[in-house]
């Protein structure tokens, strides 16, 4: 109970008192604006292999593959800059940054934390810190640099939405509905805010009332091109029985992205009932190729080539993967076995011998239709 009184305290304790920052700014990334990436890099590259010991080069180049999101490169060149010069506060908070989008928070927490200490005083640093010390449950501390970024920037949408999260982790729904409107309020495109109430409705299960906030969400063009969105939104008509109404947004949802695999599932299902055989398992065979651990998709797909689309070696295939996942299911392993002998037979109908042994049964068809039983022959 004392914790609960604590976080609200902290939640509603927005601090006015002003901030003296310096005036060191975090440098942006390096190049000519009408250079693209790859170029950009490929200069940098050429730099790094002249003077491999000047840290500020790998630290260009790591800020370049962080805007693009290939972390690994990133992170691979921000560890090399801190093994040359660990005396620039911009540098670990790059490196915080880019373990963030690794997920390895408690790292990206101690980065943030030495790009403090070493002097940086910036508002996204403080919004990074909030967010890891969130990530790592430490409420106090999340509250404490939410208010320092509340402090300089009143309308960040982002401290109403961690509000929000703090307020749904001590399970006060009606103060995290507030947040998040909030968020919404100063940001009416702040989609995170949208997704966490949609899925707050749905956990409730309230879904016209999930519904109407996808609805608010969708009067801003720029969130109708979110894929996830238009997946909620086909998963909340599914539950209102419009299905074919919740298969155009499962539509929308997997044109935007294709590697929604719950979007193609959900459409390779449907098809299938409609018995679309072939457009329901090619939906079903998408959803698997970017989640193979979909329960009993590779086994729907192997009994649709093997009782419909009649192409065993497919099915076989498919049967496969669905024994993979399950090795102690038998009747999974019988139709393995089974589409070997159909198979077998496949092959054994395109050979000679099929023909040949096609024409001895004829033949024989024919004789025992023509000659009569030798028991009522006439006796000599």
């Amino acid at each position: 109970m004392m914790f609960r009184l604590l976080i609200l305290t902290l939640v509603f304790a927005l601090s006015c008192q002003k901030l003296d920052f310096s005036s060191d700014k975090i440098p942006q990334s390096s190049g000519n604006s009408n250079r693209t990436t790859a170029q950009q890099v490929a200069f940098l590259t050429e730099i790094i292999a002249d003077e491999p010991t000047v840290s500020d080069y790998y630290y260009r180049r790591a800020v370049l593959w962080l805007e693009n999101k290939n972390y690994i490169r990133a992170l691979q060149d921000i560890n090399q800059v801190l093994k040359l010069d660990k005396s620039k506060s911009k540098y670990f908070f790059v490196q915080a940054q880019i373990l963030e989008a690794l997920k390895n928070y408690p790292e990206a927490l101690t980065a943030a934390q030495t790009a403090e200490k070493n002097g940086l005083k910036q508002v996204d640093l403080y919004l990074l810190l909030a967010r890891l010390y969130y990530q790592t449950q430490q409420p106090i501390q999340t509250v404490l640099y939410l208010n320092k970024v509340k402090t300089i920037l009143p309308k960040k949408p982002e401290v109403y939405y961690y509000q929000g999260l703090l307020s749904n982790a001590i399970a006060d729904t009606l103060l995290t509905i507030q947040h998040m409107n909030k968020a919404i309020a100063v940001q009416p495109t702040y989609i995170e805010a949208y997704k966490f109430l949609f899925r707050l409705k749905q956990k409730y299960e309230q879904p016209y009332q999930a519904l109407a906030i996808l609805k608010r969400a969708m009067e801003h063009p720029v969130l109708r091109q979110d894929a996830e969105l238009n997946q909620f939104y086909g998963e909340v008509l599914l539950q209102l029985e419009e299905k074919e109404t919740a298969m155009n947004w499962y539509e929308k949802a997997f044109a935007l992205d294709t590697m929604r695999w719950e979007a193609a599932y959900s459409l390779g299902k449907f098809h299938l009932e409609e018995k679309h055989y072939e457009l329901g398992v090619s939906y079903l065979e998408k959803a698997l190729k970017t989640n193979a651990t979909i329960k009993g998709a590779a086994y729907l797909v192997g009994l649709v080539y093997d009782y419909h689309l009649k192409d065993f070696s497919k099915a076989k295939q498919a049967y496969e993967k669905a024994l993979a996942a399950e090795p102690t299911n038998t009747v999974i392993a019988d139709l393995v076995k089974k589409m070997d002998k159909r198979i077998a037979y496949e092959e054994y109908k395109k050979s000679p011998q099929f023909v040949i042994d096609l024409m001895r049964k004829r033949q024989d068809s024919m004789q025992q239709t023509v000659l009569p039983p030798a028991e009522i022959l006439p006796k000599e």
